[in-house]
């Protein structure tokens, strides 16, 4: 199975957190983003809080996935879903940023997100009381198709 959510690799969070650090939303990495401005993202704990929040997402989307989708020759779509964490790990204001195309494929990657909420508590050296981000679903997709 190649479904995955881009941005799980450890590089591409380091580079995503520093980014978020040095200017205001929107941080467009072509992979997970974070779209509002986070004052310490530059810090080890909040890349390990939101490299924690991928890991956890994805872990829960793999149950999800339709069976169309499995497989070298599945199904194959994109789609993004922006969402809100609060300070106390509940996620609130979703939205499909954009459809893959297939109901199915979408509401896998809903559901995933719903599932694994509510996440860990924000670190207490975040001072912000929510972070909106926008998680990248590619099925048999690579980054940039």
């Amino acid at each position: 199975m190649r479904a995955r959510i881009i941005g799980v690799a450890i590089t591409a969070l380091v580079g995503l957190t520093i980014a978020a650090a040095q200017t205001p939303a929107p941080v467009v990495t072509g992979t997970s983003d974070i779209l509002s401005p986070v004052a310490k993202a530059d810090q080890p704990f909040f890349s390990e809080y939101i490299k924690d929040v991928i890991f956890k997402a994805e872990r829960n989307w793999y149950d999800h996935i339709p069976k169309q989708a499995r497989g070298r020759h599945g199904e194959r779509g994109k789609l993004t879903i922006q969402f809100v964490i609060h300070r106390n790990g509940k996620i609130s204001d979703m939205i499909l940023a954009q459809s893959s195309g297939d109901v199915q494929l979408d509401q896998a990657a809903w559901n995933a997100l719903l599932k694994t909420s509510p996440y860990k508590r924000f670190p207490k050296q975040v001072v912000e009381s929510e972070i909106k981000l926008r998680f990248l679903f590619l099925y048999n997709e690579q980054p940039g198709n």
